[in-house]
């Protein structure tokens, strides 16, 4: 039944009350109609029964019975009168409407198929006795024309009313098949994904109401469904940025789950299905999958969550160091059917672990190489208090200055000739008063009698809340190592300074993400543009650092290079590939004071380019570089062939925040910028400073 289509349903349903009316007409029409004839026979044998009664009891008394068989003849041509049969006390027929049975015994009088027997018996009222009977053989014809005459009227009626039943049904079966038809049609296409289906249907019966309430829905979940992909969006986006996959694993049917940035985690197409559990093993170095295996059972069996650092290797044989979580789902019944977690790429934050921990001990020796250097170096460590006393001498001081510690510790500087003559005096005031550090180079003679040629450093620093005067005193052999030590410590600012413009990249990185998740939820286009603005001009200063820390020369950034990874970030954002971006230059590096304005004009003139040279959909091309004219100047150029700049607006005195980025940041250039009209637009902009060729 279930199977069976609307429209036969109501087509069935009509059939089956037609036919329940057919038979209540025709049991209607048949009882109404018989009774009619029966009330009009009975009353009509009633008149017959009467008169004859009357007339022969009379003809029974006296014998007459010409003028009773006239009568009888008369009643017996009746078409509800079959046979007329009047008897006398010895049940002899005296008068008959057949007279061949005249002075004949009454028949038995049983009723067959032509009629059925009526009698009454005619007594005298004198108490004579029994005169005799008076019999009436009554027809079934009449009976039976009327029940025929009946059927047929029943029939037509039955019939007509089934034509008229038939045709109203048909017609609202019709009117209601067709309207459920637009709503299945509509409900079939939003099945198919095609979630802006609306299906038109109107009035204000409850079809329609139906209806608006189907449409409602639809809305909703089109809302619910465009949310759910910005949503989804939104995760890989931030997954993608955190280097985080996510996974869920049904135990029962052995089926697993990956996240896109899963996927990229361990280094395999997303096309391709993920791996099963049991083939998980070809994916973790053998340590780290008998870790996880254990830590897998562990939660099967009790539920326990986990978390691990396990080593993955990908299809190519590298390997990439993971932090791994994983918790158990029940059912209803409390048994484990699901493990879901996630996985988080942490090699790079090993590699800086163990750059750490190499820091760390080079650190720690360095503690104990310079415990040392305060041992057995040849640099002289003194203190003195703020008195002038000496209260700490090492051993290289007293070997440099001449004498045994126990003679320096009894000085006071400002009793020692040596120092006021060579100007130590005065540098030893100078930094105990300022707290300036103070270095000097002299060449003296000690109160012992040596001639020493020394680089004595004055410094002052707070003991137990009193300031002292702390001196390094060191030859040319002891300042030549001190500078070498201060080389490798150059070079080890330079790693640091690649660190802090590579984490100043990532942090602009983040905030480029935080405005992009921000400008999701915006449905204003204008301030959804801004949002994308600030966007590209925060990545336009993250390309820099991201430059300088990849580029050998923490210094200079090489610009060409630079403007190409630019140009399409922009390109990425405006989606108008009929716009073609051209970087025209010869390789050039510009210092970082240089590169990030320029990298900001830039911006600022190619997304104008994209938003008002081009109205559309019009195609063109926009040109950028950088060069040296005549002079030796630095030109930067960025021109497109577009409609043109308005005539109109000045772009020196204007409210586009673009422009005035660009006449402010063409001044911290100390530079000048040009505009040319001519087929298209041109900015040009002159600065000095510095440009090397790229090598």
């Amino acid at each position: 039944m279930n199977n069976i289509s609307l429209k036969y349903r109501i087509a069935l349903i009509i059939l089956m009350l037609e036919a329940v009316m057919v038979t209540v007409v025709l049991w209607r029409v048949e009882t109404v109609a018989y009774d009619e004839v029966t009330s009009t026979l009975h009353t009509q044998h009633g008149i017959y029964m009467d008169l004859l009664t009357d007339l022969g009891r009379n003809a029974l008394v006296t014998s007459e019975y010409g003028e009773l068989q006239h009568y009888v003849d008369k009643f017996g041509k009746i078409s509800t009168i079959n046979s007329i049969f009047i008897t006398d006390h010895r049940n002899v027929i005296v008068v008959s409407s057949e007279h061949d049975l005249l002075s004949k015994p009454l028949p038995t009088c049983e009723d067959d198929e032509r009629g059925h027997w009526d009698h009454r018996n005619i007594a005298l009222e004198s108490g004579a006795g029994n005169l005799g009977s008076i019999h009436i053989k009554l027809s079934n014809s009449p009976i039976r024309a009327a029940h025929r005459k009946s059927i047929i009227h029943g029939i037509s009626v039955a019939g007509l009313s089934m034509v008229v039943i038939a045709v109203a049904g048909l017609m609202i079966g019709h009117l209601i098949v067709r309207r459920l038809e637009k709503l299945n049609d509509a409900a079939r296409k939003i099945s198919d994904g095609h979630l802006d289906t609306q299906a038109d249907i109107s009035g204000s019966d409850e079809v329609a109401k139906l209806c608006q309430a189907f449409n409602v829905m639809a809305q909703k979940i089109q809302a619910s469904m465009d949310f759910l992909h910005e949503s989804e969006k939104s995760l890989r986006e931030a997954q993608h940025i955190a280097h985080l996959g996510s996974w869920q694993w049904t135990v029962a049917t052995d089926t697993v789950q990956w996240s896109e940035e899963l996927y990229h985690i361990n280094g395999r197409a997303p096309k391709l299905p993920p791996p099963c559990y049991a083939e998980m093993a070809s994916c973790y170095t053998p340590e780290s999958w008998q870790r996880l295996s254990e830590a897998v059972a562990q939660a099967l069996q009790s539920g326990e969550s986990y978390e691990l650092d396990l080593e993955i290797v990908r299809p190519d044989g590298t390997t990439r160091h993971t932090a791994a979580k994983g918790e158990a789902l029940y059912n209803a019944k409390g048994k484990v059917v699901q493990l879901q977690g996630t996985v988080q790429d942490i090699t790079e934050r090993k590699l800086v672990e163990e750059v750490l921990r190499e820091r760390e001990h080079e650190i720690a020796e360095a503690l104990e190489f310079n415990k040392s250097i305060l041992r057995t170096s040849s640099i002289g460590i003194l203190t003195y208090d703020a008195a002038g006393q000496c209260i700490f001498i090492n051993e290289a001081a007293a070997e440099i200055i001449g004498t045994d510690a126990a003679g320096l510790l009894s000085q006071n500087f400002n009793q020692i000739p040596s120092w006021e003559k060579s100007g130590m005096y005065e540098a030893a005031l100078r930094a105990l008063n300022t707290g300036i550090e103070q270095h000097i180079e002299v060449q003296f003679r000690t109160t012992f009698g040596k001639d020493l040629w020394v680089s004595v450093r004055f410094s002052s620093f707070l003991s137990r809340g009193e300031k002292q005067l702390l001196l390094f005193i060191y030859d040319i052999a002891p300042r030549k190592q001190a500078e070498e030590r201060l080389t490798r410590s150059l070079r080890e600012k330079e790693v640091l300074l690649k660190e802090v413009h590579h984490r100043v990249k990532n942090n602009m990185q983040v905030i480029i993400s935080l405005l992009n998740l921000q400008a999701k939820g915006i449905t204003d286009n204008t301030v959804r543009a801004l949002f994308e603005e600030s966007q590209n001009r925060v990545r336009s200063m993250a390309l820099i650092h991201e430059g300088l820390y990849q580029s050998e020369d923490l210094a200079f950034i090489d610009f060409k290079e630079y403007l190409q990874r630019l140009i399409a970030g922009i390109a990425e954002t405006q989606h108008r590939r009929e716009v073609t971006l051209v970087v025209d230059m010869e390789s050039l590096t510009l210092d970082v004071n240089q590169g990030v304005p320029c990298g900001l004009i830039v911006n600022e003139l190619v997304s104008n380019s994209f938003k008002h040279a081009f109205p559309d959909g019009r195609e063109g091309v926009i040109r950028l570089g950088i060069g040296k004219n005549s002079e030796g100047n630095n030109v930067l150029t960025v021109e497109d062939n577009g409609i043109g700049f308005p005539a109109e607006v000045d772009f020196r005195n204007t409210s586009s925040l673009g422009l005035q980025l660009v006449n402010a940041l063409t001044g911290q250039l100390n530079g000048t910028v040009e505009l040319l009209k001519r087929e298209g637009t041109r900015f040009s902009i002159t600065f000095p400073g510095r440009a090397e060729n790229a090598s």
